[in-house]
């Protein structure tokens, strides 16, 4: 009997109608559900097909073994050993996308919040303070340049574009993306960020933009400008935003992720003023789950028919 193995999510439990979802449409393969209990490497080993990702994982592909697909959990794939997954010519698709409504929210939540002031408000409202905030200011208008154009990019660009924004985007060679009327490459992206009210970073981590946003980039930005993360910490020097924000090169940042995680209780970061941390949080929801079965469904029915998968397929050569 073919295999696939169910693993826990990494984020909330899986519920039972969602495997129920999966063992529906499984067809003549058996779903065994290890969201709840323990499993082997000999468990892993006999399966054709595993959704999820652990150790175990990587122990059964340096193993003789039958694993011909991993779909896994999360979007971001730089923790994986993307080596010994392309060696043991196995399929490997991520969970892209699945994120891209509620990060995209987030982002304009903290727009919202800086921009209105509401981290002061809330802190006057502990203190019982009658106050107007000083600062107070709207985001129409404003100019954002996008790094990455993927899934997170077009959810967030059809959000932006309502509140009159201009959002403009840098992808690996600036090729034209449909939801941007003006794109840029990488490589160029220093020669326009000191256009932008907002710097939105939702870049993978990979050896090209490993540290990519640093003391150059902020020098670059307007001393209005805010920095915005939601991509990879290690994406961005954090030494040097740490810096830029002490010297006032730039007017803020609002950080999803960073280089260490969980942030060291000692960072500056905490206590800046300028600064809105989130723990690494924005693609947590009730929604996640269900929408990374869909994906999974999907590729799932195209593989039974070729033996393919399409959707958010990694390519080992790019690392995403």
């Amino acid at each position: 009997m073919k295999k696939i193995i169910i693993l826990p999510p990494f984020i909330s439990p899986l519920a039972p109608d969602l495997i129920a979802k999966v063992e529906k449409a499984s067809g003549d393969y058996d779903v065994v559900d290890y969201t709840q209990t323990d499993y082997t490497v000999d468990d892993l080993r006999s399966a054709e097909i595993i959704f999820g990702w652990s150790s175990k994982v990587e122990e059964a592909l340096g193993q003789e073994n039958q694993i011909k697909w991993i779909q896994v959990w999360m979007a971001g794939i730089d923790q994986l050993p993307l080596d010994k997954i392309a060696e043991n010519g196995t399929y490997l698709t991520t969970a892209s996308g699945a994120n891209a409504t509620i990060i995209a929210q987030q982002i304009m939540a903290m727009m919202l919040i800086q921009a209105r002031r509401f981290d002061q408000k809330i802190a006057n409202q502990s203190q019982h303070v009658w106050e107007f905030p000083e600062g107070m200011t709207e985001i129409t208008n404003k100019k954002v340049l996008l790094l990455g154009t993927g899934n997170i990019g077009r959810v967030l660009t059809k959000y932006l574009t309502g509140f009159d924004m201009t959002v403009i985007g840098v992808n690996t060679t600036g090729h034209d993306v449909d939801f941007l009327s003006e794109t840029h490459a990488i490589a160029d992206y220093l020669d326009i960020v000191d256009e932008v009210d907002y710097l939105v970073n939702a870049l993978p981590l990979t050896e090209a933009t490993r540290n990519l946003i640093d003391a150059d980039c902020f020098l670059a930005m307007s001393e209005d400008a805010f920095y915005i993360n939601f991509g990879r910490g290690k994406t961005t020097d954090q030494d040097a935003l740490v810096q830029a924000l002490q010297d006032g090169e730039i007017a803020g940042a609002m950080l999803d992720v960073f280089a260490d995680e969980p942030l060291d209780p000692k960072n500056p970061l905490w206590d800046m003023d300028n600064v809105i941390i989130s723990p690494h949080s924005a693609g947590q929801s009730d929604y996640y789950n269900p929408r990374v079965i869909d994906i999974f469904l999907e590729n799932f029915q195209e593989y039974t028919k070729n033996g393919q998968v399409n959707r958010n397929c990694v390519d080992y050569n790019k690392g995403y």
